[in-house]
């Protein structure tokens, strides 16, 4: 949990190590009124040592948005590998 001033604002995780892959599966999830302002990158920093401490060599973060790849995953020294396409298909069911 990501707190400020007492209050749960965000999420971390899950973290997992796969065979010295670190992996963080899930992101980390912010209250509007927090993002931008740092609050992230504390438990990100936080989640990195634990996966470091359980044998993981490389993060990897997978389904965030361009923009917040390199405006908030870059601050914390993490570059752009691979592009991934993703495609969709509407099956008809109402929403």
């Amino acid at each position: 949990m990501v707190k400020r001033k007492g209050d749960v604002v965000g999420f971390v995780g899950p973290l997992d190590v796969v065979e010295g892959e670190a992996v963080l599966g899930g992101g980390i999830g912010l209250s509007p009124d927090v993002r931008g302002k740092g609050a992230g990158l504390v438990p990100l920093f936080k989640g990195m040592d634990a996966l470091k401490k359980r044998g993981g060599r490389n993060l990897t973060v997978t389904g965030v948005r361009e923009e917040l790849l390199h405006n908030f995953y870059g601050k914390a020294g993490l570059k752009e590998t691979d592009v991934w396409l993703i495609m969709e298909r509407n099956l008809g069911n109402p929403s």
